[in-house]
C-alpha cells in the first residue's frame, strides 16, 4: 500500500493484496486492489479537525480462477466523506 501527495490538499492511494484462504493449491486465489483519491476541502485553524471527500475503486475482493478472472475488484466504485471532529480541547478526535 502506498499513499502519495502531488498537489496541496490531495492524497492518492494505490494498494494491492494477494491471499490464499486454504492450503489447497487447486482452489482459487484471491486478490484485492484499491485505487482512490482524497481531497481535503476544509481544515480548522488548529489543524486538528476537518472534512474531506474520498472516492475510488476496488471495494470488494476479486478472485483469480484457473483460466480467467471470475470477478474483478476494479469493477466496484465507492465514495465517502470523512469528518474529523476534535473533542475535549483537542485530546481525542
Amino acid at each position: 500500500m502506498t499513499t502519495f501527495s502531488l498537489f496541496p490538499r490531495w492524497e492518492f492511494t494505490l494498494a494491492g493484496y494477494f491471499y490464499h484462504n486454504d492450503d489447497d493449491p487447486k482452489t482459487n486465489d484471491g486478490y484485492s486492489n484499491s485505487l482512490y483519491a482524497k481531497y481535503m476541502f476544509w481544515e480548522n485553524d488548529a489543524k486538528t479537525g476537518g472534512m474531506a471527500v474520498k472516492g475510488g475503486t476496488g471495494m470488494f475482493p476479486g478472485y483469480l480462477g484457473t483460466d480467467a478472472r471470475v470477478k474483478d475488484a476494479f469493477q466496484t466504485q465507492w465514495v465517502n466523506a470523512p469528518l474529523t471532529v476534535p473533542l475535549f480541547h483537542d485530546k481525542p478526535s
